[in-house]
């Protein structure tokens, strides 16, 4: 977890301009959706852009499924996200 001063950001644009050029060069986006139809969207689409334009390389992206929009995961969604986390380590 990143230090506390980057926590008070309004939102993932925010604490990504704020993250100190030298501190990442690798990452990897993820986001929750609640469908995965051409409408529902993806914040790691656009996360995983804007880290690029930060120079930092992103080697996997993934959006995991909730039940509805303040969740929970939905069902099957929490290990197929513990097993992405796993297969990047």
């Amino acid at each position: 977890m990143c230090p506390g001063r980057w926590r008070s950001a309004a939102g993932v644009v925010e604490w990504l301009d704020a993250l100190p050029r030298s501190l990442v060069d690798r990452a990897v986006a993820f986001d929750t959706v609640t469908g995965t139809g051409f409408f529902s969207g993806s914040a790691a689409k656009h996360i995983e852009k804007r880290l690029g334009r930060l120079g930092v390389t992103v080697l996997a992206r993934s959006s995991f499924l909730v039940a509805a929009t303040p969740g929970p995961l939905a069902d099957g969604e929490l290990a197929r996200a513990e097993a992405w986390g796993a297969s990047l380590g």
